[in-house]
């Protein structure tokens, strides 16, 4: 019996001892100085002291345990502090994320130098007023377009489009922009070029292009509104009436070859207009029959430039015309200059001719005033366009003054008004008498 006693006394002991020893690791589970993180989030579960909590969520060394500490804290004021001084990034987002105070939040950010914690902090902001202040005045442009990204506010977005100098976000605000009448207001309201373009790339309301291209006074808005434009008529217009050259040749390359065609079918067009017309012009056939039905050497020039391989071959077995074929035999390197004024192919006059349309290669200028004089000699009255031409690229004074002397009016006029381009006097008095029209015939 004694014994059975013996036993059941031993047995309570220890189990009281136990139970002792499991409260007392509880207790020490449960306090903020234990090396346990799990007893430390225990301790503060049971803390509703701010000031306890805020210094656990500055200064415990385990974020689950600042985050815990965090979750029971309620002021505002801990959380702007939290949040702004705390090294650890995942507390200190989470502390901006339960601020209420927008400037708080703008101010934070906008005082972080910490470039990865301000790109975190973009995400738990949904304010879009903040958004778009930080977008707008952060230092960081990598953040402004981040924040810009987030904005969804329409309103707040076609303002900012309507005003803003930036050129990146005020493209990224065109592009989140649909409404036809806000992208022509972007237009007329913006003064950045760029962005202009951008609002002009998503238009497409066709008399809200056409009115720009009638009464924008930007040149260069108007050259890109024109671009979207395809009605003949319009592009007509602008064509035979705006005396601007950019305009013209922008509302020419808005046409067909067809369209080309008919504009030069028209009657009383200017010579200075007709050359720009004709340089828009891109079938090569039309070209060449084009090239066969002028004479004015202008026109053949600006034509001469536009062929391509193919149209200079078959020009160069043109029976018809030997001077435009020599012109093209010279531009496909099939011969010289030196041999074409060696009179090794081609007569005076298709010298002369050629030596009038090839503008590369060119010929050497003692050439050229060597062939003039020849030319001369000859008075041959086909070449006079040709020979004005010459004086004015190739010539020198002494063959000004044959031009004077050579006893030929429109070859007298042309050098006086050589002389007068180049700053010399034409008097009378004894003057050049190397060559006299027609004295070789």
């Amino acid at each position: 019996m004694n014994n059975q006693n013996s036993r059941s006394f031993t047995f309570y002991l220890k189990t009281t001892l136990l139970t002792l020893f499991f409260v007392l690791i509880f207790f020490n589970c449960a306090s903020l100085k234990s090396s346990n993180y799990k007893s430390r989030i225990e301790a503060v579960k049971g803390i509703e002291d701010q000031k306890v909590l805020y210094k656990v969520a500055m200064e415990d060394e385990n974020t689950e345990v600042k985050l815990a500490a965090l979750e029971k804290i309620n002021d505002q004021d801990l959380f702007y502090r939290i949040a702004n001084q705390s090294r650890d990034t995942k507390v200190s987002l989470k502390a901006l994320s339960r601020l209420i105070d927008q400037d708080r939040i703008f101010q934070i950010i906008t005082d972080s130098k910490r470039s990865k914690f301000n790109q975190y902090a973009l995400e738990v902001i949904n304010d879009q007023n903040t958004l778009l202040r930080l977008a707008i005045y952060h230092e960081d442009f990598n953040l402004r377009k981040s924040a810009f990204e987030k904005l969804n506010d329409v309103d707040l977005i076609r303002n900012f489009a309507f005003s803003s100098e930036d050129l990146d976000l005020g493209c990224s605000a065109v592009s989140k922009i649909s409404s036809q009448s806000d992208l022509m207001e972007i237009i007329d309201k913006n003064r950045v070029l760029e962005v202009k373009f951008a609002a002009l790339e998503k238009l497409t309301d066709k008399e809200m292009i056409n009115s720009l291209v009638a009464d924008t006074n930007d040149t260069k808005i108007r050259i890109k509104a024109i671009s979207k434009v395809f009605d003949s008529d319009i592009l007509f217009n602008l064509i035979l009436n705006d005396t601007r050259y950019t305009i013209v040749d922008a509302s020419l390359k808005q046409l067909n070859d067809d369209q080309i065609l008919e504009l030069l079918k028209l009657q009383n067009l200017d010579n200075k207009l007709r050359l720009q017309i004709i340089g828009n012009l891109k079938d090569q056939n039309e070209l060449m029959k084009l090239l066969r039905s002028q004479n004015d050497l202008s026109v053949k020039q600006e034509i001469f430039k536009k062929l391509d391989h193919d149209a200079l071959e078959n020009l160069s077995n043109d029976k018809n015309d030997t001077a435009m074929a020599l012109a093209a035999k010279v531009k496909l390197g099939k011969i010289s200059w030196d041999d074409v004024f060696a009179g090794k192919a081609g007569s005076m006059s298709d010298i002369i001719g050629a030596s009038a349309i090839v503008q590369n290669p060119q010929p050497t200028p003692d050439a050229v005033v060597k062939a003039c004089h020849k030319f001369i000699k000859k008075g041959d009255n086909s070449r006079i366009p040709e020979l004005i031409f010459l004086l004015n690229k190739y010539g020198d004074k002494p063959l000004a003054e044959d031009y004077l002397n050579c006893g030929k009016r429109e070859l007298y006029e042309a050098a006086a008004e050589w002389a007068k381009q180049h700053g010399f006097n034409v008097g009378s008095g004894y003057g050049s008498n190397r060559v006299r029209w027609g004295q070789g015939r």
